[in-house]
C-alpha cells in the first residue's frame, strides 16, 4: 500500500493485525462457548445415546446459533471501534492540519502544528512545521532588505535634498 510518507507504512498493517487478532479471539471464544455448551450426558447404553442425541440436536442448534450470533456481535463491535479508533487518529489530525492551513493562509506564520503521540500523520505536521518555519525566514529576509532600502532611499533623498540647497546657494 503507498502512503507518501503521510502515514507511516506500518499503520494498515498494525490495523490488520489488530482486526486479525480480534476476528481470533472470537472464534475461540465461539469454540470454548460451543464446547462447554455441548456437554450432554448421553447415558450408558448405545441406543440411550442415539435417543439423547435426537432429543438434544434442535438444543445443540439453537445454542450454536446463539453462541455465533453473540460472538459474531463482538467480533463485528471490536473491529467497528478498531476502525473508529484508526479512522480519529488520521482523520482528527487531518482536521487539525488544514484548521492550521486556513491560519497560515490567513497569514498568520506563528502557528505550530502539535499532534498526539499516536496520531499518524506526523510527517505531514512536521512538513507544515517546516513551511511555517520557511515562511517566517523569507520574511524576515524580506523585513531585513526591506529596512536597508527604506534607510537608502532616506539617504538618498537626504543627499539631494542636500545638493539641491547646494545649488541654491
Amino acid at each position: 500500500m503507498l502512503t507518501l510518507g503521510v502515514i507511516p507504512k506500518n499503520f494498515p498493517l498494525k490495523l490488520t493485525v489488530k482486526v486479525i487478532l480480534v476476528i481470533a479471539a472470537g472464534v475461540v471464544v465461539t469454540g470454548a462457548l460451543l464446547y462447554v455448551s455441548s456437554q450432554i450426558w448421553l447415558g450408558e447404553s448405545y441406543t440411550e445415546g442415539l435417543k439423547t442425541l435426537s432429543k438434544s440436536r434442535g438444543v445443540l442448534l439453537r445454542n450454536s446459533i446463539i453462541i455465533y450470533a453473540t460472538t459474531s456481535l463482538f467480533v463485528l463491535g471490536g473491529i467497528v471501534v478498531l476502525g473508529l479508533l484508526y479512522s480519529h487518529r488520521v482523520a482528527g489530525p487531518l482536521y487539525r492540519l488544514a484548521a492550521t492551513a486556513r491560519r497560515i493562509s490567513g497569514g498568520d506564520y506563528t502557528v505550530h502544528v502539535k499532534l498526539r503521540d499516536g496520531d499518524a500523520v506526523h510527517p505531514l505536521a512536521d512538513s507544515m512545521n517546516q513551511l511555517v518555519e520557511g515562511y517566517n525566514e523569507r520574511l524576515r529576509r524580506l523585513t531585513e532588505a526591506l529596512n536597508s532600502l527604506e534607510e537608502a532611499s532616506e539617504r538618498l533623498g537626504a543627499a539631494t535634498e542636500q545638493g539641491r540647497a547646494e545649488d541654491l546657494e
